[in-house]
């Protein structure tokens, strides 16, 4: 959400002694700004030896080549036995020279796939590779009988996408997802969605939240609200509990039906605080997009370097991202921060026009080290009758099988629903760091139309059709009110016997209350 410096890379020096050495160092990518940093590095451990490390004859040069090294691409096209190694075109190149080789990390031995292979185009599939192996590949550009220095090695650190099973049916509201284990896998990333029909011209809901019993992870209401605050956050959390599935928060809170947002990991730490949308196709109408949001921005006291306090209010920033086919990542196409936020509650309304048939809408924190507080949010955009919309209602991040019992909510009434699945593994870097990668998805399969459902209304509590007849399990014994769509009281009980069972007079829909809760139900 600000400018930011693209780190080139470094390097460690070898075998500083109490002699004058000279290192030489090479850097690909400089710019128009750049900044080169030579520092003394310890580990934490040794920081009581330090001693001056003293620098001369520094200079710093461009090398011009008669041809040009190529700026590589991402990889793609995975398959686990093989995969594209990709690189933009450089003017006058006759062919590249292509590298491709694996490396040992505790010999650091280098063995190579490809070496020296020459390539006419801009991509070079390479195979009989082993599926989950990292690799890396680098290129040179030739021109006569010159060749360029050769590009960074692009590290290939992927894994196959699965294969979803055949699902056997849709049960009483449930099904069970399969999927082949994926070499290498950690953990598995799960999505189900229904297809939601327009059946008329006009304004569609695309998002409609009102985040009431938001929960933590562990699937826990907080009791956090603005006049108790907690002092903690989730840097990466996924809402599990949310009418659609799919939604993240970095470094939010699930406050009591709403979410806090932290802006000082912003403001202070420069990592994003914010909610992000699941994937979505937002490439109807044109790409024109409507968002209502209610917002509420602490005001912030702080103190300049010399003591004298200041107020700062934080506010948001609403953008929206597409997915670039080359840079294989989201992208943004927009940004608006909505004007008059305040330390009380408003109603904000912001206007789109770039979605894409993938796009994601993320609402973050800035200008300030307060927090922002998101609740009631709704996305529309203007449908045609009969366009639809693949509607998220469940994401399971993180699966530790590869199986997966899908319990369906009762919104997905009568649609169509389609479910895939990918694959993650991660691994850490020598500088503390983690690497997380995820697969591409498997194919979207269609698991079956959801003809009756049981909503989860609440822990414990479930209610289903079989046959025309109505279950309800309701072990908190409250009382039980069963009401047709045109507000006819068809039966109640309240005596907390724990669950009823009744015949349904006719084919439609029925409201089912329970205790405070209420849910719909289509027979």
């Amino acid at each position: 959400m600000s400018p930011t410096w693209d780190f080139l890379g470094g390097t460690v020096c070898p075998d500083v002694t109490d002699q004058w050495q000279t290192y030489e160092v090479m850097f690909y990518g400089g710019g128009k700004t750049t900044i080169f940093n030579i520092y003394e590095q310890l580990s934490r451990e040794d920081e009581e030896f330090s001693q001056p490390v003293y620098l001369d004859d520094i200079k710093v040069f461009q090398i011009d080549q008669h041809v040009a090294t190529p700026v590589t691409l991402p990889h793609s096209n995975y398959k686990g036995t093989s995969f594209d190694a990709n690189w933009k075109a450089v003017e006058g190149a006759e062919a590249y020279l292509l590298d491709v080789y694996s490396y040992d990390e505790a010999t650091k031995d280098i063995s190579y796939i490809l070496e020296n292979q020459r390539v006419e185009k801009t991509s070079h599939t390479v195979t009989d590779v082993e599926s989950g192996a990292t690799y890396y590949y680098a290129v040179r550009s030739v021109k006569g009988e010159h060749v360029s220095i050769p590009t960074n090695a692009v590290e290939v650190f992927d894994l196959e996408a699965p294969v979803l099973k055949p699902v056997s049916g849709i049960v009483d509201g449930t099904y069970t997802a399969n999927w082949d284990e994926v070499p290498t896998a950690d953990v598995y990333n799960y999505w189900a969605y229904c297809e939601r029909i327009a059946a008329s011209d006009g304004e569609f809901v695309i998002t409609d939240e009102d985040f009431t019993g938001v929960k933590d992870p562990e699937g826990n209401e907080t009791g956090w609200t603005l006049e108790d605050p907690p002092y903690e956050c989730y840097e990466n959390m996924s809402f599990t509990d949310l009418k659609q599935g799919g939604w993240t928060g970095l470094n939010t809170a699930p406050y009591t039906n709403y979410v806090c947002v932290d802006g000082w990991h912003y403001y202070v730490g420069g990592h994003d605080a914010g909610l992000l949308s699941p994937e979505l196709d937002l490439s109807k109408d044109g790409g024109k997009i409507k968002l209502s949001v209610k917002l509420y921005g602490e005001y912030v006291m702080e103190k300049d370097y010399d003591g004298v306090p200041y107020e700062l209010q934080t506010e948001a920033a609403v953008a929206l991202f597409n997915y670039d086919e080359e840079a294989g990542d989201f992208v943004q196409a927009e940004l608006v921060y909505p004007e008059g936020i305040k330390d009380e509650w408003a109603t904000f309304n912001v206007s789109l026009a770039k979605g894409t048939s993938r796009s994601v809408i993320g609402i973050y924190a800035v200008k300030a080290p307060g927090n922002l507080y998101i609740d009631d949010l709704k996305i529309t955009q203007n449908y045609r009758r009969g366009e639809s919309l693949l509607d998220p209602f469940t994401f399971k991040r993180y699966c530790d099988t590869n199986q997966l019992e899908v319990r369906l909510p009762g919104r997905t009434a009568h649609c169509d629903i389609f479910h895939k699945v990918s694959a993650v593994k991660s691994k850490g870097n020598a500088d503390g760091t983690a690497l997380r990668k995820e697969s591409a998805f498997s194919t979207l399969e269609k698991v079956g139309t959801a003809t009756s459902v049981i909503p989860h209304m609440q822990e414990n509590i479930e209610v289903k059709v079989t046959d025309g007849k109505l279950n309800v399990l309701n072990p908190s014994a409250s009382p039980i009110e069963v009401y047709s769509v045109g507000g006819s009281l068809i039966c109640s009980d309240d005596s907390g016997n724990g669950g009823i069972c009744v015949d349904l007079p006719a084919r439609g829909a029925y409201i089912v209350k329970v205790g405070a809760k209420m849910t719909k139900v289509v027979y």
